[in-house]
């Protein structure tokens, strides 16, 4: 079967039938994520299934474990609560910042989305509220507090190559996905 740029096949084969995807796996899948109300939030009937190193903390630990004991072809729905999905809501992460504080130039919008240099990485937040030269920046992740469904179909598997699991994801192009930004092929991160 070909998906995108990658050929998926039955890697976990033992007599003729599927055993579950081992850690370590490429993993191609495709999903509709919706929130409590049955609204869609995001999808890849569109696009190019989601790849990922399944056992690799590259996906929700319990979406994660649910497709480790799916075959190719299984379609499964997988309720998260906000705790197992992305977390409680926190107003502990929600700060009051001076305009200053951001690049000269930027024209602020409610809705965009900031990198924070945290020290030790990284950190993304979001421009919540602009009062003057006050900005209300919110660090919790745009899915926090939420219930979140997953309506999943396990597309194919592949097996991962060893920079993908020594860089710990799926590498664009030929030689791994489409989906990460990376080289690929040898093309580094």
């Amino acid at each position: 079967e070909r998906n995108g740029r990658i050929k998926y096949m039955k890697i976990n084969e033992k007599n003729g039938e599927n055993m579950s995807i081992e850690k370590g796996t490429v993993v191609a899948m495709n999903y509709d994520l919706k929130d409590a109300d049955g609204n869609l939030i995001e999808s890849t009937k569109d696009a190019a299934p989601l790849e990922f190193i399944a056992g690799h903390n590259n996906i929700l630990p319990k979406l994660d474990e649910k497709v480790m004991s799916s075959n190719i072809g299984d379609k499964f729905s997988l309720t998260l609560d906000a705790k197992d999905a992305y977390g409680e809501y926190s107003e502990t992460n929600v700060r009051d910042i001076e305009r200053n504080g951001f690049p000269e130039g930027i024209d602020l919008q409610i809705g965009m989305t900031f990198m924070a240099d945290m020290g030790n990485g990284q950190m993304p937040f979001i421009i919540k509220k602009i009062e003057g030269d006050k900005v209300t920046i919110d660090f919790n992740h745009p899915m926090a507090g939420k219930e979140l469904t997953f309506d999943v179909e396990v597309a194919g598997t592949r097996e991962a190559t060893e920079e993908e699991l020594q860089h710990g994801h799926v590498h664009a192009g030929s030689c791994g996905s489409n989906s990460s930004g990376c080289g690929g092929c040898g093309g580094g991160c």
